[in-house]
C-alpha cells in the first residue's frame, strides 16, 4: 500500500499530535539540520526519529549517551602493523552511519558530550571524517529549572553544545494532547516502511529554500539582524552561529509552508514563517535560561513591521535616517504612523543603540518616558523601555571598598566628581548619575575611558532629542 501524500507527512508515519511542528521537522530534514527534541518521558521522541529515519531509508544509529563509551561509538582500537591505531568496526559503531541519534544526551557525562561535539559540529570524529552522515539528532528531558522538576538528573547542555543543534523543538506532553489526537495515537496501527516520495519531497523543499534565499535572502537578513538586537535588549543574547543558522532555518520553514510560490510571496506570509522558524531555532529550552514566550512575540511583530511590511512611505522615510536617535525623533513626530508602527520603529531604534551605545539608549528611554510618550505605544515596548528608564530613575548605592580594591578606583574617582558637580534641580544630570552608578556597581563601567564614553553618548543623545543649554551638561 502506497504512502498518502495528500496527508500530513507525520499522520501517514503514524505519528500524532505534531502537525503544527511538522513544518519544523521537514524543514530539518530537508536541511539536513542538526536537531535536537526536548520532552517528557514516553512523549514519543525516540519513535519520531525511527520512523523518519525508516521512511527515508537510512543506515542509522540510536545511542544512549546517558551509558555510552567511547568504544561503543567507533570500534575497538587496535595498532596496525605499522603502529597506527585502527578501530574494528562492530554493528554499533558510527562508521557508515548516515543518521546517527544522540538519546538522553542531557544526562550523559561531559567527557562524552565533548566526545559528541564534533560528530554533531562537523561529522567528525577522532578527527576523521565521516562521509556518510547525513543527519545528527538528539533528545533530551526538560531541564529543571531551580533545582526543582521531574526530571533531576537531566543537566542543562553545555553552551557550545546546545549552539550546535540548529533546530530546538519541544514535543508536547500526553496531556497537552487533544482527546481526538490520544485515541487516534492509541488506535492507529501504522508501520515503518520506506517513503521514497518523501526523499523526493525533501529534495524540492531545498530547492524552494534556495529560491527564496535568493530573492527574500535580503529580507530575511535584515529581520534577523533586527530580532538578534532586539533580544539583545531584551536582556539575551545569541551567537553569530545562531543567527546564521536562524536566518537559514526561515527560508526553510518559508519554503516548507508556502511551496512553490515561496520566493514570490513576503508580507505576513513571511512574517509567520520566521515566527515559526525563530520560536524553534532558540537554544534555550536545553539549558535554564528562557525569553517570555509573548515578549518573544512583541519583539517579532515589531521587527516584521520594519523587515517584511510594503509600501509604507512614512515607515521608509523614518528608516532611510541613519542614526538610530534621529529615527526615534523622526518616529515620534510624524503622526501618519499608526501604534504598532510607531513601537516598531521605537524599539527597533533602541535595541541598536543598546547594542553599541548603552547609555545612548538610556537617555532615550528616560526621555521618552519623561515626556510622557509611551502613552503613544504599545505595551510591550513601553514595558522595554520602562527597564531601560528604571537605570536612570533609580540609583543604585555603590560599595565604595568593593570599587576601590577591583581596580575600577579611578572610574570612581570620576564618578565622585561629576557627581559632586551635578545640580539636583536638572532631571537630565540627576538621570544620567543614576545610569552611571548601575554600570558602575554591576561592572559594564570599569575604566575612567568608559566613563567618558557613556557620558558623551548620553549627552549626544539628548541634544537631538531635546534643546540643550552649555550649563546642562555635567
Amino acid at each position: 500500500m502506497e504512502h498518502d501524500m495528500s496527508r500530513p507527512v507525520l499522520q501517514t508515519l503514524g505519528v500524532y499530535g505534531l502537525d503544527e511542528l511538522e513544518p519544523i521537522i521537514l524543514s530539518a530534514l530537508a536541511g539536513e539540520s542538526t536537531l535536537l527534541l526536548i520532552g517528557d518521558h514516553g512523549s514519543g521522541k525516540s519513535m519520531l526519529l525511527e520512523r523518519l529515519a525508516i521512511a527515508l531509508d537510512l543506515q542509522w544509529r540510536h545511542y544512549n549517551t546517558s551509558l555510552l563509551s567511547f568504544d561503543d561509538l567507533v570500534g575497538y582500537p587496535v595498532p596496525d602493523a605499522n603502529g597506527n591505531l585502527q578501530f574494528v568496526k562492530t554493528p554499533a559503531s558510527i562508521w557508515g552511519a548516515q543518521a546517527v541519534f544522540f538519546d538522553e544526551i542531557s544526562r550523559a557525562r561531559p567527557d562524552i558530550q565533548n566526545k559528541v561535539f564534533p560528530i554533531i559540529h562537523e561529522r567528525r570524529v577522532q578527527g576523521i571524517e565521516l562521509d556518510a552522515l547525513t543527519y545528527r539528532w538528539a533528545a533530551m528531558n526538560p531541564v529543571p529549572v531551580d533545582g526543582a522538576g521531574d526530571y533531576l538528573g537531566s543537566e542543562p547542555l553545555d553552551v557550545a553544545l546546545a549552539d550546535r543543534f540548529a533546530f530546538h523543538i519541544t514535543i508536547p506532553a500526553w496531556h497537552s494532547l487533544p482527546e481526538a489526537v490520544q485515541k487516534k495515537i492509541l488506535s492507529d496501527g501504522t508501520g515503518s516502511r520506506p517513503w521514497p516520495q518523501l526523499i523526493s519531497r525533501l529534495a524540492t523543499i531545498k530547492q524552494y529554500a534556495a529560491a527564496v534565499t535568493a530573492r527574500q535572502g535580503d529580507r530575511i537578513a535584515d529581520y534577523t539582524v533586527r530580532i538578534a538586537a532586539a533580544i539583545h535588549c531584551a536582556g539575551h543574547a545569541i551567537s553569530s552561529r545562531r543567527a546564521v543558522m536562524i536566518a537559514r532555518n526561515i527560508a526553510l520553514v518559508h519554503a516548507v509552508v508556502n511551496g512553490a510560490s515561496a520566493a514570490d510571496t513576503a508580507g505576513s506570509a513571511l512574517a509567520d514563517a520566521s515566527w515559526l522558524a525563530l520560536c524553534n531555532s532558540l537554544p534555550w529550552a536545553a539549558s535554564t535560561t528562557s525569553i517570555d514566550t509573548i515578549k518573544l512575540l512583541a519583539l517579532h511583530r515589531e521587527v516584521s513591521i520594519i523587515a517584511y511590511a510594503d509600501g509604507d512611505d512614512s515607515r521608509a522615510y523614518v528608516l532611510r535616517e541613519k542614526d538610530p536617535v534621529k529615527r526615534i525623533d523622526l518616529t515620534l513626530k510624524l503622526q501618519s504612523l499608526g501604534t504598532e508602527e510607531r513601537g516598531a520603529l521605537i524599539m527597533d531604534a533602541i535595541s541598536t543603540l543598546n547594542a553599541d551605545t548603552p547609555a545612548a539608549a538610556a537617555a532615550c528611554a528616560w526621555w521618552i518616558v519623561s515626556n510622557s510618550e509611551l502613552e503613544a505605544l504599545p505595551p510591550a515596548v513601553a514595558e522595554e523601555l520602562a527597564l531601560l528608564y528604571r537605570e536612570a530613575a533609580i540609583p543604585t548605592r555603590i560599595n565604595v571598598r568593593v570599587q576601590r580594591n577591583s581596580g575600577q578606583s579611578k572610574a570612581y574617582d570620576k564618578f565622585e566628581q561629576l557627581q559632586k558637580a551635578t545640580n539636583i534641580d536638572n532631571p537630565a544630570q540627576v538621570a544620567l548619575v543614576h545610569f552611571l552608578s548601575n554600570r558602575l556597581q554591576n561592572k559594564t563601567i570599569g575604566s575612567v575611558s568608559e566613563l567618558e564614553l557613556a557620558v558623551g553618548h548620553w549627552w549626544k543623545a539628548l541634544q537631538m532629542l531635546m534643546p540643550l543649554t552649555e550649563d546642562a551638561h555635567v
